[in-house]
């Protein structure tokens, strides 16, 4: 996700929070007869609102209204839900003689088989795409509840320190994000 995204859904969250808000508030107030909402409420014309869909033009609107909000919400879904990845990085030691790139993918798919190899852990996902406008290596990985979470974090520090001294100018951020599954019953572990 891009900063002028999340930026962007940010505002859209924060406006139709606030719409939804006003649109909850303003019963209430009318309830407790408070004046501006009182007034507010005398400018709704409820005989046109009752009238609006014996007009010949307001399946049209409605259609029309129906199709935009579709794609504007389709659209919003995948913007949000899409990664922007890469693969190769260039190396600090590239020059006018020629570039030196590695492959990113590949290395974090080692750097997950080698987390993956750890007693207790279940799966590692890992992910090489842009978040926040930085390039970035998410690693997720998935324990059983009875891994201790020193040798987890052990491991993570180890990988990151021979990530960092394989690559020391790599401009890229390093994500870890450690889950464990659920605790299970007595009666299955008796199994």
């Amino acid at each position: 996700m891009s900063k002028k995204l999340a930026t962007f859904d940010r505002i859209l969250l924060g406006l139709l929070g606030i719409i939804l808000i006003a649109l909850g508030v303003w019963p209430i107030l009318i309830n407790f007869n408070v004046e501006f909402a009182e007034y507010l409420a005398e400018w709704v014309d409820h005989d046109t609102w009752r009238t609006l869909g014996d007009n010949n033009w307001w399946v049209w609107v409605l259609a029309g209204a129906s199709a935009l909000l579709l794609i504007i919400g389709l659209w919003l879904i995948v913007v949000n839900l899409r990664h922007r990845r890469f693969n190769n990085v260039e190396s600090a030691a590239s020059n006018e003689q020629g570039a030196i790139s590695a492959s990113m993918n590949a290395i974090a798919t080692a750097v997950a088989k080698d987390l993956d190899s750890l007693d207790g852990v279940e799966r590692v996902d890992r992910l090489v795409a842009y978040d926040r406008a930085r390039p970035t290596l998410q690693y997720t990985v998935v324990a059983n509840p009875d891994t201790p979470l020193e040798r987890l974090t052990d491991a993570v520090e180890t990988n990151e320190r021979d990530f960092r001294e394989a690559f020391p100018n790599a401009d890229l951020d390093t994500s870890y994000k450690l889950h464990f599954t659920k605790v299970k019953p007595m009666k299955d572990l008796a199994e």
